[in-house]
């Protein structure tokens, strides 16, 4: 019977909680993105029909649409599929890939932590004053920006976890994605 080193089982459980919460904040901008198609579609029929739009569609949009862009952000780091410029990497040996991969997830980590930590802060400020907008309807942006600190945070744990495969097994993820965008 071969046994699974303790730091390989730490992974294994950081992996699936990841896993699980940026599946989690996919299912939220999911929701986001069709609350956004509903909120313009009566929008659309109430002008087009009895001359009467719907009341705070644009903040309801501009809620959502934060929601859904920065909640998806976890899944595009998860699967690597964010935007790459490689011209440089790809005339290099597999040693310096390895490298730049690393500084890459590394200065990755670190935008994410500052992004998380203002973001958060921003929350906090917006939920203590419940801040509201100021259109027609008055929608709760601290709604909005909670979701964009635990998004952040999500994509943050997601790359510290990546950034953990890559020490154990010397590249980001066990399992292969194949990416979408060079």
């Amino acid at each position: 019977m071969q046994t699974i080193p303790t730091s390989q089982k730490i992974y294994s459980v950081l992996d699936r909680v990841s896993a699980t919460m940026v599946m989690l904040a996919m299912v939220v901008s999911g929701a986001s993105v069709a609350a956004i198609i509903a909120i313009n579609s009566v929008d659309t029929l109430g002008r087009a029909f009895f001359t009467k739009p719907l009341t705070g569609a644009v903040e309801l949009t501009e809620l959502f649409l934060a929601m859904c862009i920065i909640l998806a952000i976890p899944y595009a780091q998860r699967m690597l599929s964010h935007i790459e410029i490689d011209m440089f990497i790809q005339k290099c040996s597999v040693g310096w890939k390895k490298f730049f991969v690393l500084i890459s997830i590394v200065l990755t980590i670190l935008v994410f932590f500052m992004l998380t930590i203002q973001s958060y802060e921003s929350a906090k400020d917006s939920v203590v004053t419940f801040e509201s907008s100021a259109g027609y309807l008055r929608v709760p942006v601290w709604i909005g920006k909670i979701s964009v600190a635990i998004g952040f945070g999500i994509a943050l744990f997601e790359a510290s976890v990546q950034l953990l495969a890559w020490f154990l097994f010397g590249r980001l993820t066990t399992t292969k994605h194949t990416q979408v965008a060079h």
